[in-house]
C-alpha cells in the first residue's frame, strides 16, 4: 500500500507557519531598530546644527558690532584709572550698554575691551573690573590666538575654577579706521546652558555628552555637575568615524557627530543602553513569540492527534490488506495442498513399488555398468521421494511426540538418509546431552537443511561443518556450508511456503523446518557470506 504522502505536508505546514512567525517578528523589530536608529541620527543632527547656528548667530553679530564706526577708536588714554584697572563705569556708556546686551542675550559671564598690551579696560558687569584690574591677559592663550588669528577667535574649553562651570572666550578683533589692529572685545561664555538645552532635547532612555577635541566635558546630561576630562570610553568613541556604533563591552548604542565651532571642532554624542534600546518593542518581540511558541504547541498538538489518526488508519488498512492478502494465499495453498496431496498420495505407492523392484534387480545384477544406472535410477528415485515427502509434510503438521534424545545422533541419521557425494567432507562436533524433542520431525527438518547444503555445493569440492552446543538451557546447532551461498535479496523470503531458487524443487523444504522449529519453541535463522543456518531449541 502506497504511504499517503500528504501527512508529510501536516508536518511541513506547521513548521513553515512558525518559521513565517519568526520572520516576521525578526523583521518588524529591525525595522524599528532601523527607525530608532535613524530617528536618533536625525535628533543628534539636529542637535549639532542647533548649537553651531547659535554660536554662529553670536559670533556675527559679534564681529557686526566691530565693524560700527564707534568701535574703531578707544577712549583716551587720560581717561585710564590705574586704581580700577580700566575707565570709569560712567564712561563709554554706549559700548557698556552693547556688553550688558551681550550678557543678557547671550549667556556671557563678563564682556569688555582688551588692550594691545593686555590690560582690559572696559569691562561689563563693572564689579568684575575691579578684581580683575591686577590681571594682565597678554600671556592667555585665548588673548594670543586673537591676536594670531583672521577672524573671530573661539578659546579651548576651561573649567571655571569658581563656578566649576565649562567657559569658552569668544574674541573679535577692533581695527582702526587706517585698518590697524587696536584691541580686541569679547567675553568668557558660561557654556552650562548647553547641558539644560540638550537634556530638554533628549529622550528619558537616552544620555548626551559634549566634548571639546581635547577631551573636556561640556555638557553632560546624566549628572550637569560633571565636568573636566572625559572618560577614556569617551575619547575612544571620539576617534570613531561612524554615525553610529554598538559598543559590546559596555552593552551601548552610541551615536556621533561632530559640532565645528569655527577652527574647533566638538564631539556630540546620544547614548542608549542596551537594557533600555527599544525596550516597547523589545517587550512586543518577547510577547509575540510567546504568542507564536503557544501556537507552535497547538499546531504541535493538532499534528499529534492528526498523524496519530492518519496512522491508525493506515494500519488498519494495513493490516486489513495483510489479512486478505494472507487469506487469498492461505486458500491458495489450500486448493494446492488439496491436489497436491492427492498428486503425491498417486506418485508415493508407484515410486515404492520402483524402488522395491529396482533394489530386487540391483541385487541380482553383477554388471558393473548396469549398477552405476541403477544408482542414477536411485539417486532420482530418493529426489522425487524427497520432494513428495515436504509436500506432505508441510500439508499435515502432526501432534509432537517428544522424547529425550541426543541430537548428535539425531543429525548423524538424518544424514544416513542423504546421498553425500565423495568431494564433500562433512564435519560435526560431538554432542553430550540429550534434548526434550520430537525425533521424527526433528530429523525431517536437519535432512532438508543438510540436502540444502549438499546442493549448494553441488559436483564441486566443498564442506560441512554441523556444531553443537549447550548455553543456558538452549541448544544451539549451527549448519555451514562452502556453497555457492543465497542472494542478499532473497534473504526475507526463502521460508517463504513455494519460494525456491532452484529449477528441481518445491519450495517447501524451509518453510517446513521454519514449522517444526517453532513447533518445538525454537527459532532458525539464516546468515551469509558463508551461508549459516543457526537454530535455537529449549533443551526442555
Amino acid at each position: 500500500m502506497t504511504f499517503p504522502y500528504w501527512i508529510l505536508s501536516i508536518l511541513i505546514i506547521p513548521t513553515l507557519i512558525i518559521l513565517g512567525g519568526v520572520y516576521i517578528i525578526e523583521s518588524s523589530y529591525e525595522q524599528k531598530v532601523d527607525q530608532k536608529l535613524l530617528e536618533m541620527k536625525d535628533k543628534i543632527f539636529l542637535q549639532k546644527q542647533k548649537i553651531e547656528s547659535d554660536f554662529a548667530i553670536i559670533i556675527k553679530a559679534q564681529e557686526g558690532i566691530a565693524k560700527q564706526p564707534e568701535w574703531k577708536t578707544l577712549p583716551h588714554a587720560d581717561l585710564f584709572d590705574e586704581s580700577i584697572g580700566g575707565i570709569p563705569e560712567d564712561v563709554e556708556s554706549n559700548k557698556r550698554t552693547t556688553a550688558r546686551y551681550f550678557i543678557e542675550e547671550f549667556g556671557f559671564q563678563s564682556f569688555g575691551i582688551t588692550t594691545l598690551d593686555g590690560q582690559m579696560y572696559l569691562l561689563e558687569p563693572f564689579s568684575d573690573q575691579l578684581s580683575l584690574s591686577k590681571f594682565n591677559f597678554a600671556d592667555r592663550e585665548w588673548f594670543q590666538g586673537v591676536l594670531n588669528s583672521k577672524e573671530t577667535f573661539v578659546s579651548e574649553v576651561f573649567v571655571s575654577s569658581a563656578t566649576n562651570h565649562p567657559i569658552i572666550v569668544i574674541s573679535t578683533q577692533l581695527y582702526s579706521e587706517e585698518g590697524d589692529l587696536i584691541g580686541m572685545w569679547g567675553g568668557g561664555m558660561d557654556l552650562e546652558f548647553l547641558t539644560l538645552y540638550l537634556d530638554n532635547f533628549r529622550d528619558e532612555d537616552t544620555s548626551i555628552i559634549l566634548l571639546d577635541n581635547n577631551g573636556i566635558v561640556i555638557a553632560n546630561t546624566d549628572d550637569i555637575t560633571e565636568h573636566g576630562k572625559a572618560s577614556e570610553n569617551f575619547l575612544k568613541f571620539a576617534s570613531n568615524p561612524n554615525a553610529y556604533f554598538y559598543d559590546s563591552d559596555l552593552d551601548l548604542h552610541v551615536f556621533h557627530t561632530t559640532v565645528k565651532l569655527q577652527s574647533k571642532e566638538w564631539s556630540l554624542f546620544a547614548t542608549i543602553l542596551e537594557e533600555n534600546f527599544l525596550v516597547d518593542a523589545k517587550q512586543k518581540k518577547v510577547e509575540a513569540y510567546s504568542l507564536l511558541g503557544l501556537m507552535q504547541i497547538f499546531l504541535i498538538v493538532i499534528t499529534y492527534f492528526v498523524f496519530k489518526n492518519v496512522k491508525k488508519n493506515h494500519q488498519l488498512t494495513q493490516s486489513l490488506q495483510e489479512n486478505q492478502d494472507a487469506m487469498i494465499k492461505n486458500e491458495r495453498l489450500s486448493a494446492i495442498g488439496e491436489l497436491s496431496a492427492k498428486i503425491a498420495h498417486d506418485i508415493r505407492n508407484p515410486l515404492n513399488n520402483i524402488k522395491l523392484s529396482l533394489d530386487i534387480i540391483n541385487k541380482k545384477n553383477s554388471d558393473q555398468k548396469l549398477k552405476e544406472y541403477f544408482d542414477k535410477i536411485d539417486n532420482n528415485i530418493f529426489r522425487i521421494s524427497h520432494q513428495v515427502n515436504d509436500v506432505l509434510n508441510f500439508l499435515h503438521k502432526n501432534r509432537l511426540k517428544k522424547e529425550e534424545v541426543n541430537i548428535g545422533n539425531l543429525i548423524r541419521t538424518s544424514i544416513q538418509n542423504i546421498p553425500i557425494p565423495e568431494a564433500i567432507s562433512l564435519e560435526i562436533s560431538e554432542c553430550m546431552f540429550k534434548v526434550n524433542v520430537d525425533s521424527i520431525q526433528l530429523e525431517r527438518a536437519f535432512t532438508n537443511l543438510i540436502l540444502n547444503s549438499v546442493q549448494a555445493i553441488g559436483n564441486k569440492k566443498g564442506k560441512i561443518t554441523i556444531s553443537i552446543e549447550e548455553k543456558d538451557s538452549i541448544c544451539y546447532i549451527t549448519i555451514e556450508d562452502s556453497g555457492t551461498g543465497i542472494d542478499s535479496q532473497n534473504m526475507d523470503k526463502i521460508f517463504e511456503p513455494l519460494f525456491t531458487t532452484k529449477q528441481q524443487g518445491t519450495g517447501l523444504g524451509l518453510a517446513t523446518v521454519k514449522n517444526i522449529i517453532e513447533m518445538h519453541n525454537g527459532s532458525v535463522n539464516v546468515e551469509i557470506n558463508p551461508t549459516r543456518f543457526i537454530i535455537k531449541i529449549p533443551k526442555y
